[in-house]
């Protein structure tokens, strides 16, 4: 008899001692909902460019078309510059700064193109620039025609 009583008052407690340390499933996805507001609210914009693509409108086949993006940073933080790189052999740019840009500063990242070997009447051109900001990836773009 006293074995069924400690049984019975088991079965009845079991589900409150097993439910209290539980999360249910709403409750689990609104709690990681707030985390990544949380994580969102922390992030700052580091890097600014006034123009992320340069339009060389039309040029002569063989001509070399030259293109200046302005950066700012305007974030809190050092904006360090890993690597700049272009997207292939006629295409030249800045390389990256030894020491990083201060913030308010601006830098000028400079690439040229040699269009000698173009087949296409249009083209476009990348320089991709790897950094520590907020959006590690910074895409520039060069299009233009041909005549």
């Amino acid at each position: 008899m006293r074995n069924i009583f400690i049984f019975s008052a088991l079965t009845l407690l079991f589900p409150l001692i097993s439910s209290c340390e539980q999360k249910t499933e709403d409750e689990f996805k609104q709690e990681k909902r707030i985390e990544k507001v949380k994580d969102i609210s922390k992030l700052q914009k580091t890097v600014i460019t006034y123009d992320s693509i340069f339009d060389a409108g039309t040029v002569k086949k063989g001509e070399k078309v030259s293109a200046t993006f302005r950066c700012k940073n305007v974030g809190k933080h050092i904006w360090q510059i890993a690597e700049i790189s272009p997207s292939c052999g006629c295409t030249d740019a800045t390389k990256a700064p030894k020491n990083g840009i201060a913030p308010g500063e601006e830098f000028q990242i400079k690439a040229s193109i040699d269009t000698k070997n173009f087949g296409s009447n249009k083209f476009e051109k990348t320089v991709t620039v790897l950094s520590n900001c907020q959006e590690p990836v910074l895409i520039l773009r060069i299009i233009g025609k041909l005549k």
